[in-house]
């Protein structure tokens, strides 16, 4: 999958100081990724939804949505970091070849180029990631988080908003806030960590980064 395939059907949002913001973050998580060498894209799409996704090919999308409705980069930064995870564990391609296996497609040239881009789309945008995938990429995108200098409560802080208030977006791909939060702590807890020993919790100064995000 190119860049202009990825990015068909989404609005980009063009704010440079925002993108640039974005992609500052997942530089500094990359290095601490199981694959610090990949080619990663990071991009902001314009849509009021919290959400972020991952697609094939190391693309890892950002709603403007999300940026609003985080309280600081340290929760940015865990969702950044959970997406990155997804990618380097290769969950969207392991759920492409369990689909293709269950429509009893075979996983050569008879399965059409266009078949397999609506299935990517589907998993980025639709459908639920298994239980073990979300646990994996919460494991992997904390430990991330915090060898990158980020507080660990950036994390456990952005599950915690998505057990209250109004469904977000990302709860249908991304599901079991509530366990997923719980075992988050523990970890934390195990590892010894001080959940707010690190960087990005300071709010007003994320406020000031995001400033020119529009009111919408």
């Amino acid at each position: 999958m190119n860049q202009q395939e990825v990015d068909h059907g989404l609005e980009i949002y063009s704010g440079r100081e925002i993108t640039e913001y974005v992609q500052d973050i997942g530089q500094r998580l990359i290095p601490y990724s199981d694959r610090p060498n990949f080619p990663y894209t990071f991009q902001v799409v314009r849509n009021n939804d919290i959400n972020a996704f991952a697609l094939v090919g190391g693309f890892v999308y950002v709603h403007t949505g999300l940026l609003k409705g985080v309280e600081n980069e340290a929760e940015l930064a865990a969702v950044i970091a959970h997406e990155i995870a997804h990618i380097t564990s290769k969950h969207s391609i392991e759920r492409l070849r369990q689909i293709i296996k269950d429509k009893n497609l075979e996983e050569n040239s008879e399965v059409e180029y266009k078949t397999i881009i609506n299935l990517l789309e589907d998993i980025a945008f639709s459908l639920p990631r298994g239980r073990q995938q979300e646990y994996e990429a919460d494991r992997k995108g904390l430990e991330m988080l915090h060898r990158a200098g980020y507080a660990p409560s950036g994390m456990t802080g952005f599950l915690q908003k998505l057990t209250k208030g109004n469904t977000p977006a990302m709860l249908r791909t991304h599901p079991e806030p509530a366990k997923r939060l719980d075992t988050l702590k523990e970890r934390i807890n195990n590892k010894g960590w001080d959940p707010n020993d690190g960087d990005g919790l300071d709010s007003d100064a994320y406020k000031q980064r995001i400033k020119s995000l529009p009111i919408e």
